[in-house]
């Protein structure tokens, strides 16, 4: 089954769960709270892309204490040499955002000297699917035209369904870049990915080019 299938089979199964609106909120809120922290050290930045909001985390080293999306974004399109994370969230489709993830997401722009993106897409089972794969898709596209990145530069990540997210995503621009004849360049990491979703295989860790 192609990762598309797979992403699309899981968002049929959350649409036709016994649970309630008032659960999934219950399930949202409980996963909110266990949120921890961003690293010192990581400056966490609110951002909108598109219709989505968004996170932007990057060393205070690269930045300084205080800034604002423009002037983070002006800073990495003005360093060719600054990798760029677009980080897709776990939480079964149907919770987390990129408060539950500012931990690890920081962690990633610390270690790696990077700039990540954690993007709040729209979740299931209000927004079916493929509504969060076009967010992601949009967001991929932000970075390229709006900011000008270079793709080599784009590294695509997530956990758990924010994993099945990744690889879907990696798919979609797989196939738009060969209908383009385009080059093809990045890599997509995925951790724990929750790509099959009849549970018949272990899921795993990830990383291989994206095109």
């Amino acid at each position: 089954m192609r990762t598309s299938e797979e992403l699309a089979l899981s968002y049929v199964l959350i649409s036709r769960s016994s649970l309630c609106a008032c659960a999934y909120c219950r399930l949202r809120r409980g996963f909110e709270k266990q949120a921890q922290p961003a690293p010192s050290s990581a400056l966490v930045v609110p951002s909108t892309i598109g219709s989505c909001n968004a996170e932007w985390s990057v060393p205070k080293s690269r930045c300084g204490d205080v800034a604002t999306q423009q002037q983070v974004e002006q800073h990495i399109s003005s360093n060719g040499d600054m990798a760029v994370v677009l980080y897709l969230h776990g939480g079964g489709y149907y919770m987390g955002s990129p408060r539950t993830h500012r931990r690890i997401v920081g962690h990633i722009a610390l270690n790696a000297d990077c700039a990540v993106l954690a993007l709040d897409y729209r979740l299931a089972p209000e927004h079916p699917f493929p509504a969060a794969l076009d967010d992601a898709a949009s967001a991929f596209r932000y970075l390229v035209r709006e900011l000008s990145i270079d793709p080599s530069r784009i590294f695509i990540a997530g956990d758990s369904a924010g994993g099945g997210l990744s690889l879907a995503l990696a798919a979609t621009l797989r196939y738009a870049m060969q209908q383009a004849s385009q080059p093809r360049h990045g890599l997509v990491d995925s951790t724990e990915a929750w790509r099959d979703t009849a549970a018949t295989r272990t899921s795993s860790c990830l990383l291989a080019p994206y095109c």
